[in-house]
């Protein structure tokens, strides 16, 4: 598992997260409330290859993963 976390305060939170669990590699977007906004289908690739896409993904991409949570983060549900 490859997680993108950012601190706020005291109090991590945890923005998104590559998984192999139950059902093959994914990607699970996390809404700030820690519910799953969206889950994004891997399955094509070896978990080997989608922990090197997720160490990619998060380090080039951070900032947008980050301002959408934020973006978030102020509506209401």
């Amino acid at each position: 598992m490859v997680k993108l976390n950012v601190a706020k305060g005291d109090k991590p939170f945890e923005l998104a997260r590559y998984d192999s669990g139950l059902h093959g590699p994914h990607l699970d977007i996390l809404h700030p409330d820690g519910s799953k906004k969206r889950t994004i289908d891997f399955g094509m690739l070896e978990n080997a290859q989608a922990m090197n896409v997720a160490i990619e993904d998060f380090t080039n991409n951070w900032e947008f993963y980050l301002e959408r949570w934020e973006k978030w983060s102020k509506e209401k549900r």
